[in-house]
């Protein structure tokens, strides 16, 4: 299908789903019909399919196998898509396909909102291909899973560790001696996201979870080591203060300055780190242990299609080819094996980073008594003031405690 028609057809559709819902929707939303015969999904997401081709791609993989199928797309605001979904319980409405942030499966699972897939998953030829931290589960069972994973490693201005005597680190002691030398010989250490927002939880959980800490198990030594760590390459000027306001975005436009020996970066940069004006390269996060970022996909619990919506997820987000196919057009990490050992992916080098975190990744606990944007929120602002020097480890670790009692 050209991209005109794309266009023309996702305004129309966004525009009645949003008359339809009342909510916040962006208007991006949109409809594109591959046959007639009757039966259509809906898929909503806070992705752009006007703007994505996978979408297009993904659709022609389907009507191989199910010729005519229509598919509807609605586009929300990230922030506003939970809710979307949740305003569907009284209307008892919702997409054939949700694909959002996994973490908020428990509180979807949990309100009925997504449908539980353990069966039809169990029975799934390939499941066997997926890591367990990218099949999201509630209550035991199966809701959602992710085709693909987006997650931060450590790149490094080659130029710089040169100058300075270094080789990219493999552990969190490595990292400290390297960021030494560094800031020794005049450059900038370590440029990260420090903002007080769960964007940056993201980045500081990669580390607590590798020195053997997450949000049930607070009293590890190693959630104070961390904290102690980046706390003291703050004083110590390897983490830059004006870090405490930068997003991801931030830090990576910092480092792409060649100001910088490391950044904590993530797969979706590479497109850009290709312009970059100095050597570098990108090895995986020593001494951390990341949580697999990205989306997940689920069948919405109000399908009347829920077989096929099962089945689309199966032929398209879930497949090695699909896989492949995001990869290439978004520089999305596969989450299955097999995909992830392709020669298109193992002969790239700094793929390598993520490929080697993804195989023994880790997992934030399932929320048992809670929403757990209330612990990730808290992480994200204690984060932000331990760089800052506003919190010591025992004040960061305390204020986790009380965001999180009884919530795991």
């Amino acid at each position: 299908m050209k991209r005109r028609k794309l266009l023309r057809t996702a305004v129309i559709v966004s525009l009645a789903a949003v008359a339809l819902s009342g909510c916040g929707a962006t208007g991006q939303g949109g409809g594109m019909d591959s046959g007639s015969n009757g039966e259509t999904l809906t898929i909503w997401s806070y992705q752009t399919p006007t703007f994505d081709p996978i979408w297009e791609e993904y659709e022609a993989m389907f009507s191989k196998s199910h010729p005519g199928v229509k598919f509807e797309y609605l586009t929300v605001d990230y922030n506003q898509l939970r809710n979307k979904v949740l305003t569907g319980a009284v209307s008892k409405d919702g997409p054939d396909v949700l694909v959002f942030d996994p973490a908020d499966t428990p509180v979807l699972a949990k309100a009925g909102l997504i449908k539980d897939i353990d069966a039809e998953w169990q029975d799934f030829e390939d499941k066997g291909e997926f890591p367990e931290a990218v099949q999201w589960k509630h209550d035991g069972q199966i809701y959602a899973v992710q085709g693909y994973v987006n997650t931060t490693a450590l790149y490094y201005n080659k130029d710089i560790l040169s100058a300075a005597g270094v080789t990219p680190p493999t552990t969190i002691e490595e990292f400290d001696a390297a960021l030494g030398k560094v800031h020794a010989s005049g450059s900038g250490g370590f440029a990260l996201c420090g903002a007080p927002s769960t964007e940056c939880e993201t980045q500081a959980l990669s580390w607590i979870l590798g020195q053997g800490g997450n949000y049930d198990n607070l009293d590890a030594p190693g959630v104070k080591k961390v904290f102690d760590t980046f706390s003291g390459w703050s004083n110590k000027g390897y983490v830059p203060k004006d870090a405490v306001t930068w997003t991801q975005a931030d830090a990576w436009d910092s480092f792409s300055t060649g100001k910088y020996a490391f950044a904590q970066a993530g797969n979706w940069n590479l497109g850009s780190a290709e312009a970059l004006p100095f050597n570098w390269g990108v090895v995986a996060l020593p001494g951390a242990r990341v949580a697999p970022g990205g989306e997940g996909e689920a069948v919405g619990s109000f399908s009347k299609n829920s077989a096929l919506a099962f089945d689309y997820l199966k032929e398209t987000f879930w497949t090695e080819h699909g896989q492949l196919i995001d990869f290439k057009e978004r520089g999305t990490i596969p989450a299955r094996a097999d995909a992830a050992a392709s020669p298109e992916i193992t002969e790239n080098s700094n793929i390598a980073a993520w490929t080697s975190e993804i195989k023994d990744a880790g997992t934030r606990p399932a929320a048992k008594g809670g929403d757990i944007t209330k612990a990730t929120t808290v992480l994200g602002t204690v984060w932000s003031s331990v760089l800052s020097g506003q919190l010591d480890s025992e004040g960061a670790i305390s204020q986790l405690k009380q965001a999180t009692e009884g919530l795991f």
